[in-house]
């Protein structure tokens, strides 16, 4: 019972920062520049890259960390 319940607000925690990135996705997707893009594709793919990562790096890294005290959690 333990581990189902840690595995439950596992999935809780990590519902909330997945909508968090859906979010901060859509307003990402909202701002992209065609113009911009089709000028030089990967110029512009790799800059909204970044800064898709730089915007969500806090909320991303916080995923990893729940990652990994599940799998704890779960190896004991």
């Amino acid at each position: 019972m333990v581990k189902e319940d840690a595995i439950k607000a596992h999935q809780k925690k990590l519902e909330v920062l997945r909508n968090k990135v859906k979010e901060r996705k859509q307003e990402v997707l909202d701002s992209i520049d065609l113009d911009a893009l089709l000028a030089n594709p990967k110029v512009y793919l790799d800059k909204l890259t970044k800064e898709f990562y730089k915007s969500n790096k806090g909320v991303l890294q916080e995923a990893v960390k729940l990652g990994n005290s599940l799998a704890e959690k779960m190896l004991k």
